[in-house]
This record gives C-alpha cells, sequence and structure tokens, in this order.
C-alpha cells in the first residue's frame, strides 16, 4: 500500500517565541504553548474531516501525519498552513515541511507509536532531509538561516508529481553526506495553489477530477473570453453559447475558478443529463431561491445540451431572470 508522509516541525521554535515574547512582552513558554495548539488545532480538524489516515505526535514541536492520496498531501498542506496565530506581524508559524513515500503491507497501523514502529517509517525518518536543506540554505546564504516555512521532497515524491509541479521544484545535492540521497525543494505557493485546487474540485462536485484538475493552468480560452468575464462582473449575469465541443462548460468552471480564488462560494447545478436539464430549469424558474451573496453559480444547459430544447415558459422568464441577480448583491450567475 503506498502511503504518502508529511513531516512537520515548527522552524525556529525556541528563537522565534523569545523574539515575539520580547516585542509583545509575552513569556516564551506561553508563546511555545500557543504554537502547538495552533497546529494542534488544525491536526484534529483534518482528522475530524478525515484527510488524514494517522498521525504521531512527537509531544514537542513535531509531527508525521499520513494520507493516502497525493491530492491529500495538497490539502493537508493547504490547511495547516491557513492557520493564525492572533498575535500581530507574527500570525503565520514557519514551519519545515518533509513529504515522502513509502510502501506499508496490509498489515500496517498508522496511528501513534504504531506509526513510528513500522520499518517503512523508520526509514523514512532516518532520512530527514530537513536539516540537509538548512545546512545547504545557510552554506549559500552567508550563515543566515531559513525564516519562513519550506517544503523538501524525497525523490520519490518528486517522481510522484506531474511534469508542471516538476517545474517548480529545485534539486539539491547532499555534498559529501554519504548514504543521503539527493532531494528537491518545492515551491510553497504551489503547493497551496494545487490545495486550493482540491478544495474548489470539492466544491463543484468534481473531487479529483483529471479533467478540471489544471483549469488555473493548462485553459486556452475562447477568442470571445474578455467579453464574457467583461459582462460578467459588470451584469454580474452572463449566458454563454456555443456549438458542440465549444468549450462552454470548460469556460464556465473557469469562470468559476476566478470566483474562487477571490472569495466566492461556487456553484455547479448540474444539467448533462435531460432529468438533470429539468432540475435545473426548475431552479431557474425559481432562482430568487438559489442566488445568494458572495457565489458565483452556473447552471447548466437549462436550454439543451447539444440541441436547442424550447421552453417558452424559461424563455419569457428570462427578463425576470436577469432582474432577480440585480436585486442580490454581489452574487453572478453563469447559464
Amino acid at each position: 500500500m503506498k502511503k504518502y508522509l508529511i513531516y512537520l516541525d515548527i522552524l525556529g521554535f525556541e528563537e522565534l517565541a523569545k523574539e515575539i515574547g520580547k516585542k509583545k512582552g509575552i513569556g516564551g513558554k506561553i508563546i511555545r504553548s500557543r504554537f502547538i495548539d495552533v497546529i494542534k488545532e488544525r491536526i484534529e480538524a483534518i482528522e475530524i474531516d478525515k484527510r488524514i489516515i494517522g498521525k504521531y505526535y512527537s509531544g514537542s514541536d513535531d509531527w508525521l501525519l499520513v494520507t493516502d492520496t497525493l491530492d491529500g498531501v495538497f490539502r493537508v498542506i493547504l490547511e495547516i498552513l491557513e492557520h493564525n496565530t492572533e498575535y500581530d506581524d507574527y500570525e503565520s508559524i514557519p514551519l519545515e515541511i518533509g513529504i515522502g513515500i513509502q510502501e506499508y503491507d496490509r498489515w500496517a497501523k498508522f496511528e501513534g507509536e504504531e506509526l513510528i514502529i513500522e520499518n517503512e517509517t523508520i526509514e523514512f525518518l532516518k532520512t530527514n532531509i530537513l536539516p540537509y536543506y538548512r545546512n545547504w540554505y545557510k552554506k549559500r546564504n552567508n550563515g543566515e538561516g531559513i525564516k519562513s516555512t519550506f517544503i523538501v521532497l524525497t525523490e520519490s515524491m518528486y517522481q510522484e508529481l506531474e511534469s508542471l509541479d516538476r517545474k517548480e521544484c529545485k534539486k539539491i545535492q547532499c555534498e559529501g553526506k554519504n548514504g543521503i540521497p539527493s532531494f528537491f525543494v518545492i515551491n510553497v505557493e504551489r503547493i497551496l495553489r494545487r490545495g486550493r485546487i482540491s478544495v474548489f474540485l470539492e466544491k463543484i462536485g468534481y473531487p479529483g477530477s483529471k479533467l478540471y484538475g489544471r483549469i488555473d493552468e493548462v485553459y486556452v480560452p475562447p477568442m470571445e473570453y474578455d467579453d464574457i468575464q467583461r459582462t460578467l462582473k459588470r451584469m454580474r449575469i452572463v449566458f454563454i453559447t456555443g456549438t458542440r465541443e465549444y468549450g462552454k462548460t470548460y469556460t464556465a468552471v473557469r469562470l468559476m475558478w476566478n470566483y474562487f480564488i477571490e472569495g466566492y462560494e461556487p456553484r455547479w447545478i448540474e444539467g448533462g443529463e435531460l432529468i438533470e436539464r429539468a432540475v435545473v430549469r426548475k431552479k431557474l424558474e425559481n432562482i430568487r431561491e438559489e442566488l445568494k451573496s458572495k457565489h458565483i453559480i452556473y447552471f447548466e444547459d437549462p436550454f439543451g445540451k447539444t440541441n436547442y430544447e424550447k421552453r417558452e415558459g424559461l424563455e419569457r422568464d428570462i427578463g425576470t431572470i436577469i432582474e432577480s441577480v440585480n436585486q442580490v448583491m454581489d452574487v453572478y450567475v453563469i447559464i
């Protein structure tokens, strides 16, 4: 069984607490305790959502988490890094994060001490690449240590990534260290972006989708895309029409993604099948019940998927639909 291991350690745990304590007039012990509580709370929330299948906490300032999908790795790290200490100017706790892959047998256990006594876990922890990266960084920055979150990957984890993600990695060769293989450091924002894509896909009802999983990067807009975008922004409602395979749905998903990263809640009311389109039409006829502020809603194919499906009542209500959207603040609609 292939499992993904995520090792977390608070970066500069003692020194940072002293620095904050001096500025805020708070004891370092209190701050260190707060740091641990913040990360614990995030991990507990992730556990409740069943995003991890196991964990080990050392009792100090480091954790080992297990998930069984690559997508889960991105999502877990996103949710951990989206914390807040509530200390002004120090809202985020810097973390050093190492990610690897191990193959476990089917009897392996992943909770608490049962996790760290597994041979595969011991193998991962023995090749701890975090200190090697810290040393590598210091040598190239006049002895100055890292102060912000960084993420390093084992060779096997790097090989698991898709090519677009690999481009965001830098290979680090351990100089003069026998038995320690090369490893990779990846841009933190790349991991966060992949995590946000995971959240987005879940919200629109396509978790783990390969089709829409790169909507932020590989989308090729039609010539009319700028007009569609401007119309949606100005009117808060846009109708996208076109022939089969024109890219209407992909364009709608891209628009939802753009609004999602601005803080809007996406909702896709599917109309791919005949019975679904009947539901879409019904919801359009009662659109006031669907509209909520800070949402972007996609009504898919209410007038047909490949052939026009005439609905006089709905056609008559187009003016009312547009007016209803205009009456609700900060909502956007794609049809």
